[in-house]
């Protein structure tokens, strides 16, 4: 089987699943440009099947506009536009009973699995980014630490520091924009249960989350 065949199956699969996807899906554009933000930056493959699909961001956008027009929907042109790599709840909820599931795409470096219009790589790395938390009620040391290790175990593409002596820590990854990071980190902390333990130590703009300080300041920014 040639280098490509895998890509080229699993892209199948990719727009099949994607078309099956009720009308108003394609004719949501907000949607719509999250599944292009998914399909960037990151590998996907689909449980049971072999190989990873890697688009690069003119392929990924040529599909969500392919899947418009399949809809008799005007194109997007997303190609570069921002967000690339960041994979929302929607699209997860979507992507994710049908069997896929992805990872970071590593763009430092020429991935051979990355499918690029005219057989360039795409020049393109995110940022790393640092998130500071702060651990509410670090004297409680079982609870605490236990908090810490389940949001280390919902971040496998992170580095989650450990806290300090006053419950201060950073989370790094890589992420399109610090208001992603914030996003992915948001999220990760909901799924592992510790947002009752672990708080923000800058008030990000995610919903029915709030601003807490500890007796030494911290920052978050890239790196």
């Amino acid at each position: 089987m040639g280098t490509h065949e895998p890509q080229e199956l699993l892209l199948d699969e990719m727009r099949t699943d994607l078309l099956k996807a009720d009308a108003a899906f394609h004719r949501d554009e907000k949607l719509m440009t999250e599944v292009y933000h998914a399909l960037t930056n990151r590998r996907w493959h689909r449980v049971e099947l072999d190989g990873e699909l890697s688009l690069s961001w003119r392929r990924a956008a040529d599909l969500v506009d392919e899947l418009r027009a399949a809809s008799g929907h005007t194109p997007l042109n997303l190609e570069a536009t921002g967000g690339e790599g960041f994979v929302s709840r929607q699209v997860t909820g979507i992507l994710g009973p049908l069997g896929w599931r992805s990872r970071p795409l590593d763009t430092t470096s020429n991935d051979p699995a990355h499918q690029v219009s005219g057989g360039q790589p795409d020049p393109h790395a995110e940022p790393e980014w640092a998130v500071a938390l702060f651990r509410l009620d670090p004297t409680e040391t079982i609870g605490a630490d236990e908090a810490v290790a389940d949001l280390r175990a919902a971040l496998p593409d992170a580095r989650v520091d450990d806290p300090d002596d006053v419950g201060v820590f950073e989370v790094h990854l890589r992420a399109p924009s610090f208001d992603a990071a914030l996003h992915v980190v948001w999220d990760a902390m909901a799924a592992a249960g510790a947002d009752g333990r672990i708080v923000f130590m800058e008030h990000p703009e995610i919903p029915e989350h709030w601003k807490t300080r500890p007796s030494r300041p911290g920052e978050a920014g890239p790196r």
